[in-house]
């Protein structure tokens, strides 16, 4: 019978190191979502990277970012200019009128920003489980369990150091 108990008690315990106390350092409103680090680097890269507090990374995903607009702007001002005709008003351009150069640079802009749009929404999401993985490991530093025997009884303990 003092074997069972023994047992349950220590279950109890480890089941104690998943649950956070109420104050702890850690709590789960801490925690960065990975969808809605995804979803703010869809909406503009490096926003997911900010709110995971990957700083550095968000600001080169920022600069990228300008940088493609500010290469569509560009092209949009470079492709006006060279297909437009001011003679007969007809500002619409098929795809078999464009030159091939034109087709590759547009493709391959389209390229790029697709590639780096998704590989920024996948590196938010990432930086968010890492970021999670770092407060969990944090949380589980923090406790200490300690199990001690000797010959006519067992001890049990476990510890959480947390600032007040």
């Amino acid at each position: 019978m003092r074997g069972i108990i023994t047992i349950f008690v220590l279950l109890f315990y480890i089941t104690l190191l998943f649950i956070p106390p109420v104050n702890a350092d850690y709590s789960y409103q801490d925690e960065k979502d990975p969808f809605i680090a995804g979803l703010l680097s869809a909406g503009m890269m490096g926003l997911g990277q900010f709110y995971t507090k990957e700083y550095t990374k968000g600001s080169l995903f920022v600069l990228a970012d300008l940088v493609q607009k500010g290469s569509l702007i560009l092209l949009i001002i470079n492709f006006n200019d060279k297909y437009t005709n001011d003679e007969e008003g007809d500002s619409i351009v098929k795809w078999d009128e464009i030159h091939l150069s034109d087709k590759i640079l547009i493709l391959s802009y389209l390229a790029f920003y697709f590639g780096t749009q998704i590989y920024c929404v996948v590196d938010a999401m990432k930086s968010a489980e890492n970021y999670n993985k770092l407060l969990h490991n944090k949380l589980i530093s923090n406790l200490n369990f300690d199990l001690k025997q000797s010959s006519n009884n067992t001890q049990f303990s476990l510890n959480f150091r947390s600032k007040f």
